[in-house]
């Protein structure tokens, strides 16, 4: 028998975890970075196939609709720009009718501020903004792991 490896799907919000878990996948949620930090590492330690940042996001873009699915083409931090894996990304957009294929900011705190939700998508050129992408990125992208950032409901 083949085992493959699962896909990690890192969450913020328990009902989060609950949708994105499954067959092949180990849920990941916490609302402490410094916690999912170190799980994420335990887990890419253990083998995955790729990394997913599964959720809820803060929308930016002011023609995103409420609800709109968004398949990430990168993750961008005050620091980097993270790329996604490319071939997960064009599988999503086929499987999700009307996904949004856009850049999403990582933060690290949550932005409830119209005005600083404009600026920063503006700054970013980001249409939705979440804490647990640049987390996953960034793990993901140490260990050379597939990172895919979606969807985020916005």
């Amino acid at each position: 028998m083949i085992k493959r490896h699962p896909v990690i799907a890192v969450t913020g919000l328990s009902f989060e975890a609950l949708i994105a878990s499954g067959p092949g996948v180990i849920a990941l949620c916490s609302s402490d970075r410094h916690q999912l930090d170190i799980a994420i590492s335990i887990e890419i330690s253990r083998g995955c196939r790729g990394i997913v940042s599964f959720g809820i996001a803060g929308g930016l873009c002011p023609n995103l609709a409420p609800g709109a699915c968004v398949v990430a083409r990168s993750i961008i931090t005050p620091q980097q720009r993270f790329a996604t894996d490319d071939v997960w990304s064009r599988h999503l957009l086929r499987s999700i009718p009307g996904a949004v294929h856009a850049d999403i900011a990582g933060g690290h705190v949550l932005i409830s501020d119209p005005a600083a939700k404009r600026s920063l998508g503006d700054a970013a050129g980001a249409v939705a903004v979440d804490m647990e992408s640049s987390l996953s990125a960034a793990r993901g992208g140490s260990a050379q792991c597939p990172v895919r950032r979606s969807p985020r409901f916005s």
